[in-house]
């Protein structure tokens, strides 16, 4: 639910016009397809899905699913360094979060400096204009106005508050799992866990998380003091309570907007 009303209200503020029920199914079949492909390549099919269901040019849904990530990523970094400090935890999941947030706000002051400093903005466009790539230079001048939108302190802040809003809700589900195995561990513990299944995957990515999840999960749960067995165990079930109900709104998603759609996506040329 906060993911999905985080990426409306972004694709709002681009100038589109895309309605709820056009956001969520792609957000959905790209869960879907999140669980068969590697490296998050479902976001690629995100944006061609709901750039073609709600007639939203592709620089736009580019520019919306860039903005996503960022703040999704800023979001957890701020919990998990949070945590550890809280949890008073020292060691290699410091590097971790550390490696995860300056990614993310890397990227994120680097689409600020880029689109907001009329120098570089100027470079970009004259490398366009050297290489005679004058169809570039509309798309690039139209995804740094896309990105622009989003750069005020209120709207910043709401999609950062959302993007917390979303971890705080799937770290219940960690803390879910960890009381079904009666280990004790609250929030603070599960945000932990979490942060270093995230971030660690950036590296270790495999079709759907198979094997990285359930390594990278058993390391956290090592990092809170839980035995190798338990960790393993926390690891699968908190896998299968994350793919199983997503790759089913996949499969309810691609249902609505019917299999031609999805199709078209897997076999055809996308052109903005």
């Amino acid at each position: 639910f906060f993911r999905a009303m985080r990426w409306w209200l972004i694709l709002r503020w681009m100038a589109a016009t895309p309605t709820v029920a056009q956001v969520i199914p792609p957000l959905y079949a790209g869960y879907l397809f999140n669980t068969v492909l590697p490296g998050k390549l479902g976001e690629v099919a995100k944006l061609i899905l709901v750039s073609r269901r709600a007639k939203i040019p592709m620089v736009t849904a580019t520019a919306s699913v860039l903005i996503d990530r960022i703040v999704d990523g800023m979001g957890l970094g701020i919990l998990m360094i949070g945590s550890l400090i809280g949890l008073g935890i020292a060691g290699w999941c410091w590097g971790v979060a550390l490696m995860g947030m300056a990614f993310f706000t890397g990227v994120g002051v680097a689409v600020i400096v880029v689109t907001r400093v009329a120098l570089i903005r100027r470079a970009v466009l004259n490398v366009a204009y050297r290489f005679n790539m004058r169809s570039a230079v509309t798309l690039i001048e139209t995804g740094m106005g896309n990105l622009r939108v989003v750069q005020t302190p209120l709207r910043g802040g709401l999609l950062l508050l959302l993007s917390l809003f979303n971890w705080i809700a799937e770290a219940g589900l960690f803390v879910g799992v960890l009381h079904s195995l009666s280990v004790l561990g609250g929030f603070p513990s599960a945000i932990a866990m979490m942060g270093i299944v995230s971030f660690g995957s950036i590296v270790l990515s495999t079709p759907g998380g198979v094997g990285s999840h359930e390594f990278l999960v058993a390391k956290g749960a090592g990092v809170i003091g839980v035995a190798a067995t338990t960790g393993l165990a926390i690891a699968v079930l908190t896998h299968l309570v994350l793919v199983i109900p997503t790759a089913l709104g996949g499969g309810v998603a691609v249902l609505w907007m019917g299999w031609g759609s999805v199709r078209e996506l897997m076999t055809h040329r996308f052109e903005n």
